[in-house]
């Protein structure tokens, strides 16, 4: 029999439970929220990560070919030509210090030098000629030792660097993936909790009835049982 206008509260249900849950749901939906957040942000990471680990990889790569090429193409063409030459010039030495020796024998034989003297140039001819046979033993071992194990080096590394170019990006793809699934993950249950927070919103807002119009209020009787 109350007169009532529109919108003012005819019944307010007991919602203290839900008033409860709302506050549980709320600090689930933040916690949610700041995964989420999180997992957003680590993806940033991941993926600026994977972009450094692969550039420095490629890089490696690049490095170990250019210092392959560089010994294939600079340095042991020029130490070989080095040694080659150093050979040649030992060669010219040894071939003046014989004929010397040549000179020093006939004057010697003609009572024009002493002894000693002629004793200075065998020993000079055999100095140039030990110096021929060491010049020729490392053109030796530039070419059949030292140049095998830096060609074999150098192309290992080139190998070991393209290996682990393709495991870098691998790794780096495989945690890039992770770090999506985490979010997506992530996002789903924000969502999720999101979800149940309207939910309870809504259940509380159903626990007050309001009047839908200005008019009487009237509340309809039960109707009795037909007697029997």
């Amino acid at each position: 029999g109350t007169v009532v206008k529109k919108g003012e509260l005819l019944v307010e249900l007991d919602a203290s439970t839900l008033d409860d849950n709302k506050i549980d749901q709320e600090i689930r939906v933040q916690n949610a929220e700041a995964s989420f957040i999180n997992a957003k942000e680590n993806l940033a990471v991941v993926e600026n990560q994977a972009k450094s680990d692969v550039d420095l990889a490629t890089l490696k790569l690049d490095f170990a070919r250019q210092d392959l090429k560089k010994y294939l193409e600079g340095e042991y063409p020029n130490e070989l030509r080095k040694t080659q030459a150093d050979i040649t010039l030992k060669q010219e030495e040894l071939t003046r210090a014989q004929e010397t020796l040549k000179w020093s024998q006939k004057l010697y034989d003609e009572k024009y030098l002493s002894q000693t003297e002629l004793l200075g140039d065998q020993l000079a001819e055999k100095r140039y000629s030990l110096d021929l046979e060491t010049a020729k033993n490392n053109l030796d071992l530039l070419t059949n030792f030292t140049y095998q194990r830096e060609l074999a080096q150098l192309e290992s590394d080139v190998s070991q660097a393209d290996m682990a170019l393709e495991r870098t990006t691998r790794k780096a793809n495989a945690n890039v993936v992770q770090a999506k699934a985490d979010l997506k993950a992530k996002e789903a249950e924000y969502k999720r909790q999101d979800d149940k927070l309207e939910k309870i919103n809504d259940q509380l807002e159903k626990t007050r009835i309001e009047a839908p119009a200005d008019g009487l209020v009237a509340v309809p009787k039960k109707e009795r049982p037909a007697a029997g």
